[in-house]
């Protein structure tokens, strides 16, 4: 043989050796299982916003408030109520709930992003001074619990 075709021979030889050789590889196969886990949700946070001292006995105010939410999602509130009993930093010289009305709206719309606090929310006309309240109702700071409820929302 001519040392060009030995050459092309030897070649060809490699090239199916090679291809033969990769045909004889073994395939392989897993099964398992991975994980995720899913967090607990945390409580959105109803924070005091200081409010100018406007009630008087007869006047209707405002209730203010912002929220946190400490989530890494979104969260739009629709639902709000009362959650407990209207008190006053003095309960002896002014029961607050003998003296304090609460109206608060059927539905409400606020939304909150992950992880932030919203700016002020109020709900206008909400907390009103009673005509009767008493004279120690002067000065008093009224703490007003509530309730909200809502869902998450897509982010």
């Amino acid at each position: 043989m001519k040392r060009r075709t030995k050459i092309i021979a030897a070649a060809t030889a490699v090239t199916i050796a090679g291809g033969g050789a990769a045909l004889a590889l073994w395939s392989a196969n897993g099964t398992g299982s991975g994980e995720a886990r899913s967090l607990a949700a945390q409580n959105i946070t109803v924070n005091v916003v200081t409010a100018a001292p406007a009630l008087y006995p007869g006047f209707t105010t405002g209730l203010s408030f912002t929220l946190t939410n400490p989530n890494p999602y979104p969260v739009n509130f629709t639902g709000i109520a009362l959650d407990g009993v209207v008190e006053s930093d003095d309960q002896t010289a002014c029961p607050g709930a003998a003296n304090i009305t609460i109206t608060l709206p059927s539905t409400v719309d606020y939304d909150v992003a992950a992880g932030a606090t919203t700016s002020t929310l109020t709900i206008p006309n909400s907390v009103t001074m009673n005509e009767s309240a008493l004279d120690g109702c002067q000065s008093r700071i009224f703490e007003i619990p509530l309730a909200l409820t809502g869902s998450q929302t897509a982010p």
